[in-house]
């Protein structure tokens, strides 16, 4: 399991979480702010680098 897939399950697990507990619902939220802050950065990572290797790519065909 990848560190995406293992944060979607934190978030999923977060989620359910909340819809169960009301005292530390300050706390679950900032949990899940922090995960899907985290999850953004990884794809956006990952978009970044696909894209450089289609300009790569593209630079080599040429």
């Amino acid at each position: 399991m990848n560190r995406l897939e293992i944060l979607r399950v934190e978030r999923e697990r977060i989620i359910k979480t909340l819809g169960k507990e009301n005292k530390n619902r300050v706390k679950l939220l900032t949990m899940l702010m922090d995960v899907d802050d985290e999850i953004e950065e990884i794809l956006a990572s990952e978009l970044k680098s696909w894209s450089l290797g289609l300009v790569n790519n593209q630079q080599l065909s040429t």
